[in-house]
């Protein structure tokens, strides 16, 4: 490349270089997603590699809006479709990037089954009723500094609770869609009202902790229809997924919660919770057994690859610290524990279920 100045170069060619240089940044958010998604093939959307993609996608936003920028400079000095395209993408590219790191900032932690629609898990708002009292409960003595933030994680768990008797029914009529014995659908609709005691129970934990009589508001995607019709293969995996590992993690951190509650009535109401969702994931198991013979080499290899991300993409813990566990909350080491113990013992039944599905 010559040292020599380019002093037959115009305003245009400069403009050029710019817009180039411009769309350079803006295609960095694309080239950041694209990584992050070759990244997470491998290691997954763990605790500590969220942070890691929060900062990266950050950044390549920011120089993607820079790039943006630039490319209505040269756009405005002439530099042709170069400048026109880097305006656009990185104001698009920019905002895709952000909206994906917002959906995975805040999403949802969940429990147990979880009533999901187009992929969203789905949890009713809580309002002033006395429809989900429990007047058994008489609820721990807390500082009176934590008893709101407290109260409202309680009321976060009584949440999921409410969204799983939906769950339930709807995976009921899966189950007859599909022709599932009668013992199995028996199943799901018992551990449905098990899972309406739950959220008495939680709802009105939270109200012995600050007094006030709230409970689940009117949930209308309760009501909605399922996003595609129910296959074997679907089912199986939403039992997988839902059923077998994240019912038997529940189970696993309500009863380690159960042993350290510093309050008799959190130890009543925390081993009644982990018994039963013991026994949804041990339902979950069952409609597994019936539907293994009818689900091919493809399917099964879709519930293995599904534990397996469970074990890497640990969902979210009610709240972030490990302060609480005392007061009957998981913390993310206390529920990252339950739910890779759940993703081991669930590999071991797969392997030892394997012999069951169908032949090729």
């Amino acid at each position: 490349m010559s040292d020599k100045p380019r002093i037959d170069d115009t305003p245009q060619d400069d403009a050029r270089r710019l817009g180039f240089s411009a769309l350079v940044l803006a295609l960095l958010p694309y080239v950041a997603a694209a990584g992050a998604c070759v990244v997470g093939m491998f290691v997954g959307l763990s605790r500590d590699f969220v942070p890691v993609l929060g900062w990266a996608i950050v950044g390549a936003s920011a120089l993607g809006l820079v790039g943006s920028f630039l490319g209505v400079v040269a756009l405005v000095r002439g530099g042709g479709a170069s400048g026109a395209v880097a305006a656009l993408l990185g104001v698009v590219f920019a905002l895709l990037e952000l909206g994906v790191w917002l959906f995975i900032e805040n999403f949802s932690f969940q429990r147990g089954r979880a009533l999901r629609r187009r992929g969203k898990v789905q949890l009713p708002a809580a309002t002033r009723t006395s429809a989900w009292d429990d007047a058994t409960i008489q609820g721990p003595t807390v500082d009176p500094t934590i008893a709101a933030p407290l109260a409202e994680v309680w009321r976060a768990m009584a949440a999921t609770e409410t969204a799983s008797i939906a769950s339930f029914a709807s995976y009921a009529n899966q189950l007859l869609a599909i022709g599932a014995p009668s013992a199995l659908i028996e199943g799901a609709h018992h551990d449905a009202l098990d899972e309406i005691r739950h959220a008495r129970l939680c709802y009105a934990v939270a109200a012995a902790i600050d007094g006030q009589p709230l409970g689940a508001a009117a949930f209308p995607p309760a009501a909605y229809p399922l996003d595609r019709p129910p296959t074997l293969a679907r089912v199986a995996l939403e039992c997988v997924r839902e059923s077998c590992v994240l019912e038997g993690a529940s189970a696993l951190a309500a009863r380690a919660l159960a042993e350290r509650a510093a309050d008799a009535s959190l130890r009543e109401v925390l081993g009644a919770i982990a018994e039963d969702e013991a026994r949804h994931a041990e339902h979950g198991w069952d409609a597994l057994a019936w539907l293994a013979p009818q689900l091919d080499a493809g399917a099964w290899a879709a519930l293995e690859r599904e534990v397996a991300r469970l074990g890497r993409q640990v969902p979210k813990a009610p709240v972030d610290h490990d302060e609480w566990t005392h007061l009957g909350v998981a913390g993310p080491t206390l529920w990252g524990d339950a739910v890779r113990a759940s993703v081991d013992a669930a590999r071991a039944r797969l392997d030892a279920m394997r012999p069951l599905r169908r032949a090729a």
